[in-house]
């Protein structure tokens, strides 16, 4: 499931929810870390590769439901000011 709605003033916020197996506790603070993976043959690039709206002066965060399932929520503003080359 993906949901969006705005949050406090200028943000929009993005959850993608799903009921897999989810992500273990311990796995949390680490999936954003490059070359990290659980699988045998992985790179660990997957999460790494991903957005994580720093760019963009936004966060993400991951939240792990007991049980399995896992929640991402990304967290944008909706007006930034314009940063490197293309920068006025």
């Amino acid at each position: 499931m993906v949901r969006v709605a705005m949050e406090g003033a200028g943000v929009i916020r993005f959850e993608v929810v799903d009921d897999g197996a989810g992500v273990p506790p311990a796995l949390v603070e680490r999936i954003f870390t490059p070359f990290f993976t659980t699988r045998a043959r992985g790179t660990g690039l997957g999460s790494r590769g991903s957005p994580r709206g720093r760019g963009h002066g936004g966060t993400v965060e991951v939240r792990a439901t007991p049980g399995g399932g896992a929640t991402f929520v990304l967290r944008v503003p909706l007006c930034v000011e314009p940063e490197g080359p293309l920068a006025g």
